[in-house]
């Protein structure tokens, strides 16, 4: 079996910022999960919570791993710090961690060497919460128009919806171009992509970046994966086929 060098590692997990206290938790047997909060959803979670399984539009587990003591600094990356700004939290935390693992490796400050390097990441295709923003207003006059034929109520008007100061059309995006902004942020070559394979999307990561070194097609890769995806479209998801354990 041909072999290649793991140089750099980085992470981003609730209560682990990097590998090392990502280790130390595992150690110390410690549980880093928690119960979904309103600050996570926008929304008071009670509202979508029922402990009984197969009710509709509910979720009956609320328990999961949330990333909730980390901010982002914008400084550092090949990109203005407007567009970081107006980013979701899904490509805040990829560079974030893509900028680790180069430091890691000691080539973050080698152009040469970075100009050969690609990015390739696991990413779950769904909506996050400002991609949600992002089209929130199509979604409301849709089913606002809906619900006035329905209630024959020509004046019906849903609530409006809560608007970020920034949001960045990239956001949109998040499901294909979240490789190709991590290689604009650090100048990396044009070997970039994002893949869907549930909870392999790591594996095939890592597989596929090998191929690229063991075929000389890059010199460094990137490799590496992400889940944020909007809570509550996980909760409906996971608890739709009952994959969620027992009174958790």
């Amino acid at each position: 079996m041909d072999k290649i060098a793991i140089i750099g590692l980085s992470c981003l997990f609730p209560d682990a910022k990097t590998p090392e206290e990502f280790w130390q938790n595992l150690i110390s047997k410690k549980d880093s999960t928690s119960l979904l909060t309103k600050e996570d959803m926008g929304i008071d979670p009670a509202k979508f919570f029922n402990p009984l399984k197969n009710q509709p539009d509910k979720t009956y587990s609320l328990m999961g791993g949330y990333i909730r003591d980390f901010t982002f600094d914008v400084t550092g990356y090949n990109l203005p710090s407007e567009l970081l700004e107006g980013l979701d939290p899904l490509f805040q935390r990829c560079l974030y961690v893509a900028k680790q693992a180069l430091q890691d490796s000691n080539y973050l400050s080698n152009d040469r060497v970075l100009s050969k390097c690609g990015v390739i990441l696991g990413n779950l295709s769904s909506l996050t919460p400002l991609s949600n923003e992002l089209f929130g207003s199509i979604y409301q006059h849709t089913i606002e128009a809906a619900l006035r034929e329905l209630l024959q109520n020509q004046n019906f008007q849903l609530a409006k919806l809560p608007k970020s100061a920034k949001l960045s059309l990239y956001n949109g995006m998040n499901s294909g171009v979240l490789s190709a902004l991590v290689a604009q942020a650090f100048s990396l070559s044009d070997i970039n992509y994002t893949l869907d394979s549930a909870c392999s999307s790591s594996l095939y990561a890592v597989k596929l970046a090998s191929h690229y070194l063991l075929s000389h097609k890059a010199d460094l890769m990137l490799a590496g994966a992400i889940s944020h995806a909007d809570p509550i479209y996980v909760r409906m998801l996971f608890s739709g086929v009952q994959g969620y354990p027992e009174h958790d």
